[in-house]
């Protein structure tokens, strides 16, 4: 792994499909991204970037 400076990285989107499984009361359990399911192990924070 190569350690790239902040300035010299671009920001991307993300364009690719997830599907984000949830529970009946609306949290998220699991998401399958790549074909792999990754699951939710801790509270989600929101984010953004402006």
């Amino acid at each position: 792994m190569t350690a790239v400076p902040r300035e010299q990285t671009a920001p991307q989107a993300l364009s690719e499909p997830a599907c984000i499984r949830f529970a009946p009361g609306g949290q998220p359990l699991a998401v399958r991204w790549r074909g792999r399911l990754w699951p939710v192990a801790a509270e989600p924070l929101h984010w953004f970037d402006r």
